[in-house]
Order: structure tokens, then sequence, then C-alpha cells
């Protein structure tokens, strides 16, 4: 008998026995049974008539499999469940499994093992048998590991598919009908688990199924959220936070506790974590000496041990999201990332990678209930395709490029949403780490600048990082005169149809008016930028790579490709990569990046809400260059609790950047989303610590006829 013979006659029993167990539940949780007592229990499974061929013992292994991870169960549940197993006997069973073909490299007890993995609610019989045929028929001597994982995959899929709805929903706050259907040119790949998927995708889940713990309004203020009060003891380094006690896990997962904040910061600060965020929350969150402790089942405090501002900064972002710690401890990583179960809403239903995330609406909501009953979020990553999805009715909404807005503007009645200065264009001349430069571990922790260094074959990073020294003063000239090349005006003009402003530094797009003016522009002088390249020793020019990654700003793509052909005009020869931020963000990560990368990200209200982010040594992202000098700068500003001291800190930072020209701005450019016939605007709800990706999608409310 091979193996797919085996699933099908073993799976229909104890599926149907665990989904008439479920009885109304919506997802397994672990927690103890809340509708049987133990005594009820043991009567229940002493009081089944057994089928033929199943012996007690049989029946009642079976049962306690399952009965660990459903809530509520009855003993009418377990006799329903019994009956409708009939005709399967245990020797059947055991004949199936000593009759199996084994794979090379697997033993009966393997099979066992994977067959018992595969036992879940909501899987068909031949949804798993077709998964591990077409696994064997494939690789032959497949080990019991892969094929264990292809099960895993294959009960992920399903068990997410078939969750049934609940019998009796609480009334809804309002009427809801309708879809939102919304468009980007990237939504990635959905999942909240911090080991697995990015900062830039776990954003896009914190504005609909997740929520970040604060929110940043319209006037730059902290507002509560799940987080509903917070304070600072007199050493200003012990914060306390105090949570809402009525928030509810998706699919009846339970209450949100302070264990389930401790332990999503525990994940986004963990060794494993791949979010950007991580080397930062572990200053904030793990810091020697410190960390996080549980105060009650709603409050929680954390000890930073010196003060840093910057920790609001990280509680406001979208990708840093409370996940159940029940839901990971009971399911298992591989199952609970891709579920999504969190306390926004929207409840995630599906995706189709690289096509769509759909989310239902929550009836019952503790902030508040959509409109909507629907959100689909479309990737699309051509703007005709956006624009005509928007002309004929299929969107609602899209973050659009300026190049449509003449097209839009002739709708009647259109409307937009926008947020000025929404969104940022970056230029990061990668790899100027200085951070460790000449330890032993430096090729290892700056692969980037060390292979840079030992071919001679980046002139913009300097061999040297002494500010100081000949070596620094040769590529800092390099990148001065790459970045007065530049004409960000004409860009401007040619990309932003008057809707953007030019920037001198990246993350001040909002705070322009604090940079004293020699700090607020670039010089556009080609015959300056080609003197420097002289001095430098490069009148001849050199090779350079320039990446334009897909971050959803307006213009990024054709901004970048102009950049290039400024540096082409001093003599830097340039070669144009167009890539998804998911090819080149590990790269940036791994400071294993050469070359110029226009980066695009959210507009800011204060550049402090991501400057350690994006410039410290330690931080799981680079925006193109670390320095030692940069890192006391920055724990000094995040140290300033008043607000002069603050500000100070941030202008020596931008004129560190600015003198030594290690990084820059292009342009920032307002947010625009133009609304269809079905929907009005909900600006002054969004979060704006990351306005990019829009969201608080609940406040949106149909266009009244």
């Amino acid at each position: 008998m091979n193996f797919s013979k085996l699933l099908a006659l073993m799976l229909p029993l104890v599926l149907v026995m665990a989904l008439a167990m479920s009885c109304g539940a919506e997802q397994p949780a672990p927690a103890a049974p809340a509708g049987i007592t133990a005594e009820e229990l043991q009567a229940a499974i002493a009081g089944i008539q057994i089928p033929e061929g199943l012996s007690e013992a049989d029946v009642s292994e079976i049962v306690s499999s399952a009965i660990s991870a459903q809530p509520g169960i009855t003993a009418a549940d377990l006799q329903t469940a019994v009956d409708a197993a009939e005709g399967i006997t245990a020797a059947e069973l055991q004949a199936a499994i000593a009759g199996i073909e084994i794979p090379e490299g697997l033993t009966e007890d393997d099979v066992s093992k994977i067959v018992e993995g595969a036992i879940q609610p909501g899987l068909s019989a031949d949804e798993v048998s077709k998964i591990v045929s077409d696994q064997l028929d494939e690789q032959p001597g497949i080990t019991a590991e892969d094929l264990q994982n292809a099960v895993d995959a294959a009960v992920v899929i399903a068990v997410a598919a078939a969750v049934p709805a609940p019998a009796a929903p609480a009334p809804a706050d309002v009427m809801q009908s309708g879809t939102l259907d919304v468009a980007f040119q990237q939504v990635v790949t959905f999942g909240n688990d911090y080991t697995v998927r990015t900062a830039p995708e776990i954003g896009f889940v914190g504005t609909t199924s997740g929520e970040p713990v604060l929110k940043l309004n319209g006037d730059g203020e902290v507002v509560p959220q799940l987080i509903t009060e917070w304070s600072l003891d007199d050493s200003g380094s012990v914060w306390t936070l105090k949570l809402r006690e009525d928030v509810e896990f998706h699919r009846g997962w339970g209450n949100m506790t302070s264990d389930d904040v401790i332990f999503s910061m525990q994940e986004i600060s963990g060794e494993d974590s791949v979010s950007s965020w991580a080397g930062t929350s572990r200053e904030y969150l793990a810091v020697e000496g410190g960390g996080i402790t549980k105060v009650d089942d709603y409050a929680l405090s954390v000890d930073l041990v010196a003060p840093k501002r910057g920790f609001l900064d990280f509680l406001i972002q979208p990708a840093f999201i409370v996940n159940s710690k029940t839901v990971f401890d009971s399911l298992g990583r591989e199952a609970a990332g891709p579920l999504g179960i969190g306390t926004g809403p929207w409840q995630y239903e599906e995706e189709s990678l690289h096509e769509y995330w759909r989310f239902s609406a929550l009836q019952d909501h503790y902030r508040k209930a959509p409109e909507f009953a629907e959100l689909v979020f479309w990737q699309i990553p051509e703007e005709n395709t956006r624009l005509a999805g928007f002309l004929t009715g299929n969107l609602d909404t899209f973050l659009m490029n300026f190049d449509s807005k003449p097209s839009l503007d002739k709708v009647p009645g259109i409307q937009y949403m926008a947020i000025p200065n929404g969104t940022t264009q970056h230029l990061g001349l990668h790899p100027n780490h200085y951070a460790g430069m000449g330890e032993a571990d430096f090729e290892e922790r700056r692969p980037g600048a060390f292979n840079c260094l030992k071919d001679d074959a980046c002139p913009w990073v300097s061999p040297n990082p002494d500010i100081n020294s000949p070596e620094w003063e040769r590529a800092r000239k390099v990148r001065e005169a790459m970045l007065i090349s530049i004409d960000r005006q004409a860009i401007v003009d040619s990309f932003l149809d008057g809707e953007g402003l030019p920037q001198s530094l990246w993350t001040w797009e909002n705070a322009l008016h604090r940079l004293p003016p020699k700090y607020r522009e670039w010089e556009f002088n080609p015959d300056r930028a080609r003197q420097l390249l002289a001095e430098a020793g490069y009148e001849d020019g050199f090779d350079m790579i320039v990446t334009a990654s897909t971050r959803g700003v307006a213009g990024e793509h054709a901004s970048c490709e102009a950049v290039a052909e400024y540096f082409e005009d001093i003599g830097i020869r340039t070669q144009i990569d167009r890539v998804p931020q998911t090819v080149i963000g590990p790269k940036l990560n791994a400071r294993s990046y050469v070359g110029l990368n226009c980066h695009g990200t959210g507009g800011r209200a204060s550049p402090a809400t991501i400057m350690h982010i994006i410039y410290g040594s330690n931080s799981g992202f680079s925006a193109g260059f670390d320095h030692p000098i940069m890192d006391d700068l920055v724990e000094q500003m995040n140290a300033a609790v008043d607000s002069e001291t603050h500000w100070a800190k941030l202008n020596e930072i931008a004129a560190f950047m600015y003198d030594n020209a290690l990084d820059s701005g292009l342009y920032s450019v307002n947010l625009l989303f133009p609304l269809g016939p079905n929907v009005v605007a909900w600006t002054e709800h969004i979060n704006y610590a990351e306005s990019r990706v829009l969201g608080s999608y609940e406040y949106a409310k149909h266009r009244a006829e």
C-alpha cells in the first residue's frame, strides 16, 4: 500500500472526529477545555459505544490527542464523533501502516510520526495525499524531515482556508457591506512571524489584522491604542505600560494580556528576528541590566537602563504588532505565522502569492468595526494596470504615480487622500561602514566595505575611519561630487507634478524648518563635481551600480534612473538595476550591497523616530553608512529628554552627515491616493508613523449616493 492510500484510509476517521469536536470553536486553542471538566471527560469516554474493531484504549488515545486543542467540547460531541467513525477498525489501521512501502531514508516510526503530525482539523485526505505523493514521486531518497515539512505546509494552507465562521456573531457596530479594494506595487508575503517576515511585510500586516500598540496622529502626538497609559519613572529609564483589558485575538484565541506583549517584544528583539527593528529593539528590550518585567496580566515594565527617548518611536511602528503567545506555543512557528492571528479590525482570510491579500471585517472590535465587509490588497506592479483598474471601478484606491494625475483629474468628482510629505526618496551610498573597521570580524559584519577596501574598488569609501585623515577627505570629495551632480529640483518638476520638494537629508522632510539653512539643500554644480573627482584622482571616472528598489514611492524608478544619468554626465559609468525590496533588502541588512541604492519610505514627523534604525551600527537595516561618531551622536540624541537639547543633537547629526557627504535625501512627495465613487477620505485617522502603507482602513466610509 502506498503512502497516499494510507492517508486516504486514516484521515477520514480522525478528521471527522476532530471536526466534530470543534463544535463551533473557530480555531483550535490549546488552553484547558472551558466547557467540560476532567470528570465529565472521563464519563464521556466511559459512555462511548465503541465501533466494531476499536478498543476503548484506541478511542481514548485518539480523543486525548484532539481534546487538548479543542475548548468547549461536550460529551455529546464526543459520541457524535465516534459514531461517525464506524466502519474503520484498528486492525485496518495497523495493517495499513505495516504494508506501506517505506521510501529510502524513512523508517516505519518516521511514517507514523508524519501521519500523526498530519492529523489536523480542516484538512482533507486528498489535500494531504496529493502533497505527500508529489513529494515522494519527485524526490527519491527524501528524509523524514523533508516529508514532515511538506505535510506541515499543506496543514497550514488547509487550516487557514477551512476555519469555520462563528455560529452566532456579535452585533456589528456598523452595517457592513461591500469590498474595499486597494492596490500597491508590491504587498510581499503575508505573515506575522518576526523570524520569517521582514519589517516591510509586517508593516502591511500592522495596518490590517495586526496593529501597533500606540499611534502617531496628524499633529505628531502619540495616542493610545492597545496601550492605554504609559509612564516614566524618576530615573527616566523605566517605562510602565498599561494595556486595554478588552482586546481579543481573532478566531477565538482569547484575550490579549501582558504575556502576549512580552512574547512579541522578545520575538522582534530575538537573535532570530529578521526585522530591521531587531537591533534597535534589543537596545530597548534586552539591554544588559534591564529588560521586560510582567507587572500583572495587563501591565508590564521595560527597564532601558538609561534614558532613551526613542522607545515611544518604536511602539508606534506598524512593524511592531502583538502576536498571540498561545497560538505560537500550541501550533508551532511554521503553522502560526501564516495564519496571521492578530488584534486588528480585519481578520486575515487568504492570500494568493504576488496577487492579493484578503481580509474580512470584524463585526465587533474594541476600537472600530469597519464599515466595509471585506478588504483586499492587490499587488499590481504596473502603474497603467492600476490606473485602468481604478478607472473601470475595480479598485477603490491605489498608491499612484504622478504621471497618472492628469488623467485622474479629468474624472468627474475625483477626490484624493493627500498626506503632505507622506513619502520620501533616499540616496544611500553603500557601503560606507566604519563601525568596527580594522577589527577581526569586520569582514563578517561588513562584507561590502571589506571587499571594497580589499580590491580598492569603491572610491566613495574611505579605508580610514578617521574623519581628519587624507584618505577620508579623498573619499569625501567623491561623495560630495556625486551628491552635487544631481539636479533635485528638475527631478521634482519632471516626475512629481508639483507635489514634491527637493530634500537634502533623508527623514527631515517634515522638520526642514528646524535645520540651519546651509543644510537644507545641495547645490546643483556639475562643474564643481568634475573638479572634485579630479582632485580625488578620478578624473576618468569609475564604475558604479545604481539600484532602483521598489518601495511604492511616486517616481522612484524614473528618478533613480535620472540620478544615474547625472552621474554619467560627470564621468561615473553606471549600471541600472530595478529590483523589488524583497531582493535588495537582505543585502542592505547584511551590509553586503555595493553601490547607490534609491530607497523610498514613508514621511516622518521627526527624523528622530527612525534615526537609530537607519544609521545605527547595530541596526537590522542599513541606509548605507555607519560610524562610531554617529553612534555616539544618536545615543546622545536619544537620551535628551528636554526638547531643546533633543533638537540640538539632531542638528549635530545633520551637520555630521552633510559635512561629510555621507548620506542624502532626493525628494519628498505628497502621498496621493485617488478615491473611487464608493469611498470617502479617512486622512485624519491615519497612523503617521508610517503613512506610506496608508492604513486605518476601518475608518473608510461608503460615499453617500
